[in-house]
């Protein structure tokens, strides 16, 4: 009983000596490894985000489809300017946030290739469902998106 006493107030002065130690202080304290580095929240997971108080998520989703191929792996889906996903399948589908800017990357390819808007979330207003925008070796600006 005494001994583990003992060894429970070394340890506690092992542990203080530690932290005030500058070395292993950085290692110990997970408050100064994020010290000087900028954290958004809300880009790492938008759909906490709310429009009121009313707790009413600000994010939908929106589906593409390559309407002249069933794949290409080297066309990829852009939201403000950031690869999101290829199109190894004929669909993708994003999620996305209002004012989000959506383009597809076709510079790969020197062929037309046609991409459908193949169905939205309820509340998007821009771009509508049907859609219908042509990449030929470029990146198309297909619009900002805009909720209701």
């Amino acid at each position: 009983m005494i001994a583990g006493a003992v060894m429970g107030v070394f340890l506690l002065l092992l542990g203080q000596f530690l932290v005030v130690n500058e070395p292993t202080r950085f290692y110990m304290n997970a408050a100064e490894k994020l010290e000087g580095q900028v954290i958004n929240f809300y880009d790492e997971f938008p759909e906490t985000r709310l429009t009121s108080t009313q707790y009413i998520p600000i994010f939908a989703t929106i589906t593409l489809e390559i309407d002249n191929f069933t794949s290409l792996e080297k066309a990829v889906l852009l939201i403000n300017g950031r690869e999101v996903t290829d199109f190894r399948e004929k669909q993708v589908t994003a999620k996305v946030l209002s004012s989000d800017v959506l383009a597809v990357d076709g510079t790969f390819y020197d062929h037309e290739i046609y991409f459908r808007i193949l169905s939205t979330s309820e509340n998007v207003a821009e771009p509508r469902v049907d859609h219908l925008f042509r990449v030929r070796g470029d990146i198309v600006t297909i619009g900002k998106v805009q909720l209701i």
